[in-house]
């Protein structure tokens, strides 16, 4: 008989991670136990700080709470949960860039990864930071001949500081230029495209239907896909038909997972692989950014992410325990 338990976490991040529109010092996540007779299994809920329509704190007293009536949609729950119904392997991988924030190191770390097998690299780039970004993309765009570059601005520059920008980068090693301004329209895009750059949405619950709008009047290259900001594996899938309609190509980003979401996450990028049929380069380095007690089981070589489920062990996880286990009581989730 199976009994589900949750317990809850708040995991820092070695460094912190910082966007235009917050800094991650760490990560809240509900672990889900399915205790099935001598099995036991884990499963990740963690919505993501600025992004997600739901927090942390919603979803355990969701979950806790036997007397709620209500079925609520939440994305990172219908994520999450879809995978009690998936099976284990030990060794996992899947092509993906590297995310790294501009630091004082950065083209060290980008030399680092690049020698060891990745040449696409996502940067975030903001108005504060876009001048030291674009001298850096200069330099390396002449020191490896391989090299790409995706430039995520999270909406930092409104119209007339995208323009700017734009006449700016000069490289063609821009791979795509990802969310540019803050709304997401025809006119915008069109700009990018007509500066010979690819275009990238993030795509999430709110502007999926705008997105699909775009995608028919072929003004989006690439779109990016956190999963749990999504939801049901059924409703990426119907999206990414459409995209892949008018040749735009989707791919899997990961946002802080442990372990336990980080497979998940490679599990459906090699799913997207196969209804593609070539390697996507992904989005899955970020979970590397977690403390390194809980990230042994993770290793970023030869341009792919691998995970080794069986260095996994909850234990890792438990110095950073906020709520003990507890079982879950509304069981209308499952």
């Amino acid at each position: 008989m199976e009994k589900l338990e949750i317990s809850k976490y708040k995991i820092p991040l070695e460094n912190d991670f910082i966007n235009s529109s917050h800094s991650y010092k760490y990560i809240e996540a509900i672990i889900v136990r399915n205790n099935k007779g001598k099995n036991v299994d884990y499963f990740e809920i963690s919505p993501l700080i600025g992004f997600s329509i739901e927090t942390i704190e919603m979803i355990y007293a969701y979950l806790s709470n036997k007397k709620n009536k209500d079925i609520i949609n939440f994305p990172s729950i219908s994520y999450g949960l879809e995978s009690l119904k998936l099976s284990k392997r030990k060794f996992i991988t899947a092509k993906t860039a590297i995310s790294i924030p501009i630091t004082s190191n950065f083209s060290e770390k980008i030399s680092k990864y690049y020698l060891k097998g990745f040449r696409n690299f996502k940067i975030k780039i903001s108005k504060n930071n876009n001048k030291i970004a674009l001298e850096i993309i200069k330099d390396l765009s002449n020191k490896y001949k391989k090299i790409l570059f995706r430039l995520d601005c999270n909406g930092d520059f409104n119209f007339n500081e995208s323009m700017i920008l734009l006449k700016k980068l000069k490289s063609n090693k821009i791979e795509f230029i990802e969310d540019l301004n803050k709304t997401i329209t025809e006119k915008n895009l069109s700009i990018i495209k007509k500066h010979n750059h690819k275009t990238c949405i993030d795509l999430n619950k709110s502007n999926i239907n705008i997105t699909k709008k775009l995608i028919r009047k072929k003004l989006v290259d690439y779109v990016a896909i956190k999963p749990k900001l999504i939801g049901k594996e059924n409703e990426i899938f119907k999206f990414i038909d459409i995209a892949k309609k008018y040749q735009t190509k989707v791919y899997i980003s990961s946002a802080f997972e442990t372990s336990i979401g980080l497979y998940r996450n490679i599990l459906l990028s090699k799913k997207v692989d196969k209804i593609y049929n070539s390697q996507i380069v992904h989005g899955l380095s970020t979970s590397l950014y977690l403390k390194k007690s809980i990230t042994k089981s993770m290793e970023l070589d030869s341009g792919k992410i691998k995970l080794r489920y069986d260095l996994f062990s909850i234990d890792d996880l438990k110095p950073y325990m906020t709520k003990r286990w507890e079982e879950i009581k509304n069981t209308k989730v499952i």
